[in-house]
C-alpha cells in the first residue's frame, strides 16, 4: 500500500476506535451525571473518561497503529499523553457544565472534537511510533 493510503487507513481506524472509546466515555458520563445525578459533572466526566481511555488504548495499540512494540513500552507514554488531554477535557467540561450551567451533551461533543486530532498526532508520532505491522 502506498504511504498516503496507509496513513488514510490509520486515520479511518482511528475514527472507528475513537467512536468506540467516545461512546464508552459518553455512556458512562450519562449514567454517572445524568441518570445517577453525580456531581460535580467535571469529576463524573473524569471517571467516565477512564473507561474511554482504556478502550482507546487497546484499540490504538492493536487496531489503529497495529503496534509491534510491547505494551509496557507504549502504555506509559499513552497514559501520560492521554492523561493530559483527559485532564483538560474534565476541566473544560467542568467549566462548561458546572460553572456556565450549559447542557452536558453539546459541551461533550465540542470538547471531544477539540482533543481528537491532538490525540491522533500524539499516538501516531510518539506513543506508537516506530515499528508497526502492515
Amino acid at each position: 500500500m502506498d504511504p498516503a493510503g496507509e496513513e488514510a487507513g490509520k486515520g479511518l481506524r482511528f475514527i472507528v476506535n475513537g467512536v468506540a472509546a467516545t461512546a464508552t466515555h459518553y455512556v458512562a458520563l450519562m449514567v454517572l451525571a445524568e441518570w445517577l445525578g453525580g456531581r460535580p459533572v467535571g469529576l463524573m466526566n473524569l471517571l467516565a473518561a477512564a473507561l474511554g481511555v482504556a478502550v482507546s488504548y487497546l484499540g490504538n495499540h492493536h487496531f489503529v497503529f497495529r503496534s509491534t512494540r510491547r505494551q509496557r513500552d507504549t502504555l506509559g507514554r499513552f497514559l501520560g499523553a492521554y492523561g493530559l488531554t483527559t485532564l483538560a477535557h474534565g476541566l473544560l467540561m467542568g467549566a462548561w457544565a458546572d460553572l456556565a450551567g450549559l447542557p452536558t451533551t453539546p459541551g461533550f461533543v465540542a470538547i471531544t472534537g477539540m482533543t481528537a486530532f491532538a490525540n491522533y498526532l500524539v499516538g501516531r508520532f510518539w506513543v506508537f511510533e516506530g515499528e508497526q505491522a502492515p
